[in-house]
């Protein structure tokens, strides 16, 4: 062959080769770019570091004995919380202040908690004087916050606090309802405290009472602290009542039980909470059962197996008894708050709808159906002096009795 031949046949192949080699980088240069890598998604980090909870109540001043009892089982619940491992393996940091019994101290200790020491939910252990402004801090800032105690309708008004004890008006309606259906009286005579919780106890109680009935013969308010009642009771006397309220703490219901029996004043006499307490049954012990007895509210059923092993708890931690007004349901309060926590985070808007969507929860400080508009549905029990002791007269339990509408 010659090499004009060879040089033909090579070039023919080239030829191919630049043919091919420009088609395919025809095709290729009609082809999409190719998609950028699927980025790897960056894991959502864990939570990690403690939880706060806040408490706010009075350390000083005249219910210094109350913010105690209650901080006492605030403090008994998160040392359990967090000798069983915590909330999902995080500690509860409780962090708590003294609001020096003002409201004032109770806005600026809010304040504090929320902005300050940024807590997930607060707990507002205090009475209603200072709960009110109190909770208004906390609706503002869209934290949410449980009332142990404190009973007065406004606290729980502006959506973001939720009582665990008992509003005024429940119980004040429950009271009428045994006084006038159980003990049959046609006749009440009141005198309570200057105080937003006694006069909306007391106001939901002659409303009922006199609506099933009755009639209210005599209505008087003292100042908070007033140890004398004889000039009053002697008027009670001459309108003769079937059944007496009085002012509702124990260091004052100690003095208006004695001056009442003394006077002849034989009808039963009744108290809030804050006199169902073992100081007012050691003060009375000559005259609480004379006549027809003294009926005082609780918060919960102090027979229940759960209720008892907590008073026991508390007795052995403190070496005093657990008082029912605040310990009870603050205990509850922080155990509330720990299992929302663990089943829907740290996160105060979750924290606020897992309460409101909270039902059936049986604490210590008795159970909760469910909320209404802040306000716990629970049964209301009833308690009467009986051998030195209080002993549970009746557990009301008609919605109509217990709802604080």
């Amino acid at each position: 062959m010659s090499k004009r031949g060879i040089s033909k046949a090579a070039m023919a192949i080239v030829a191919i080769i630049i043919i091919v080699v420009v088609a395919v980088g025809v095709y290729y240069a009609t082809l999409p770019p190719p998609a950028p890598p699927t980025p790897t998604p960056t894991p959502t980090p864990t939570p990690a570091g403690p939880i706060k909870i806040g408490l706010i109540g009075p350390l000083t001043g005249v219910e210094a004995w109350i913010g105690y009892d209650g901080l006492n089982g605030a403090m008994l619940a998160v040392e359990e919380i967090n000798a069983a491992g915590g909330i999902n393996g995080r500690m509860i940091e409780f962090v708590y202040y003294d609001d020096g019994g003002s409201p004032e101290g109770a806005v600026s200790m809010a304040r504090k908690l929320i902005y300050d020491d940024k807590v997930v939910a607060g707990i507002l252990n205090h009475g209603s004087e200072l709960a009110i402004p109190a909770s208004k801090v906390f609706d503002e800032a869209k934290v949410p916050a449980l009332v142990p105690w404190a009973g007065h309708a406004d606290i729980v008004k502006g959506g973001y606090c939720f009582r665990v004890g008992l509003t005024a008006r429940a119980p004040g309606k429950a009271m009428a309802y045994y006084a006038y259906e159980v003990l049959g009286a046609r006749k009440f005579a009141c005198i309570v405290t200057v105080d937003p919780y006694e006069e909306s106890y007391a106001g939901a109680m002659k409303e009922t009472f006199t609506k099933l009935g009755g009639e209210v013969v005599y209505d008087k308010l003292v100042e908070f602290g007033e140890k004398e009642y004889t000039a009053m009771l002697t008027e009670v006397k001459a309108l003769e009542p079937d059944v007496l309220m009085g002012p509702h703490d124990f260091s004052m219901s100690i003095p208006f039980t004695s001056q009442a029996r003394g006077l002849g004043i034989m009808c039963p006499i009744m108290f809030g909470s804050s006199s169902c307490v073992p100081e007012y049954l050691d003060g009375v012990k000559e005259v609480g059962e004379v006549g027809g007895g003294v009926y005082v509210l609780s918060y919960m059923i102090f027979e229940d197996p759960l209720t008892k092993a907590y008073g026991e708890t508390y007795e052995k931690r403190y070496g005093k008894p657990a008082g029912p007004t605040a310990s009870y349901t603050t205990y509850d309060s922080v155990k509330i708050l720990a299992k929302i926590i663990g089943e829907v985070g740290d996160d105060p808007a979750k924290i606020w709808e897992g309460v409101k969507a909270l039902k059936n929860y049986k604490g210590v400080g008795g159970t909760i159906v469910e909320y209404d508009k802040g306000e716990c549905l629970k049964s209301i029990p009833i308690y009467v002096i009986k051998g030195g002791k209080f002993a549970l007269a009746e557990e009301v339990t008609e919605p109509e009795y217990i709802s604080p509408f």
